[in-house]
């Protein structure tokens, strides 16, 4: 299938960024031989901790990742990959993702 990796870097501040929150923005379409309802978007995430890709699967919105510490690493960097499951490729013919990304909620100490 097709495939798209985004890395994302925080930005340099003085002091230590304490997060609380992680969150993974999509927001696109997808669309097949037949009509279907919203499908969920299946979005890896790097666990740093334990170098590994990870699996979410989303629908459209923004969505809150637990423990969201293990996937930014020391340097400050998030990497994100969407594929487009084979599964699906077979009933899909276009995805198109207007917002593909993640944000961080917390605080500068």
């Amino acid at each position: 299938g097709e495939a798209v990796t985004l890395q994302f870097t925080m930005p340099r501040s003085e002091g230590t960024f304490r997060l609380r929150e992680l969150r993974l923005n999509i927001e696109g379409t997808m669309q097949g031989r037949a009509r279907q309802t919203q499908l969920p978007f299946t979005v890896f995430l790097f666990n740093w901790r334990l170098a590994e890709w990870q699996a979410w699967e989303v629908f459209g919105g923004s969505s809150i990742v637990p423990d969201g510490e293990r996937y930014i690493s020391a340097a400050g960097e998030v990497r994100m990959r969407y594929t487009l499951d084979a599964a699906l490729a077979s009933t899909i013919r276009e995805v198109r993702l207007n917002r593909l990304d993640v944000t961080t909620v917390g605080a500068i100490r």
